[in-house]
């Protein structure tokens, strides 16, 4: 799995939602800041069992997987993430491992943004803060609506368990 550090991003962060308040000036600032990477397909960017904190990441080109280990340790994908995106926000605020792992399906272009960078970021500027705000709503509204659908599923087992019992008396 190869990596390949690269001087310059071919895309800017201004392509990225998160970054869209931010003025020109300091999205330049940012993208020469940032670490930036080539990354092929199947490279583990975030092991979320073992990783060390990191920063954010800033998804320029390419796919990644995201997912986690079960309770049994099996890999259970949980979503794929296509650029523009920026991930790894809450590990940061947060000064600790992420959860998930991140892994390059396509090939990938990411820059890497200090924690400190990011963090300077969110009490500088407002807009930047009420932005990623927004999406972490965004992200518990889905988690209740996954909620809500896994409480009907459940009932629906639980009725079919039912039914299946009493076809067998």
């Amino acid at each position: 799995m190869t990596q390949i550090a690269c001087a310059k991003p071919t895309a800017s962060l201004d392509d990225v939602e998160l970054f869209s308040t931010l003025p020109a000036e300091e999205r330049q600032r940012l993208a020469d800041r940032c670490l930036w990477h080539r990354l092929e397909p199947k490279h583990l960017l975030i092991d979320g069992d073992h990783s060390s904190p990191h920063g954010v990441f800033v998804l320029t080109e390419g796919i990644v997987e995201l997912s986690q280990r079960d309770s049994k340790w099996d890999i259970v994908p949980v979503g794929w993430l296509s650029a523009p995106a920026c991930f790894g926000e809450f590990a940061a605020i947060m000064s600790c491992p992420g959860a998930i792992s991140v892994r390059t399906v396509t090939s990938c272009e990411v820059g890497e943004l200090s924690e400190e960078t990011f963090n300077r970021l969110l009490s500088e500027y407002p807009s930047f803060s009420l932005k990623l705000l927004k999406k972490t709503i965004s992200i518990v509204r889905a988690l209740d609506d996954d909620i809500v659908r896994l409480h009907l599923a459940d009932s629906i087992l639980a009725a079919a368990h039912r039914k299946t019992l009493l076809c067998t008396l």
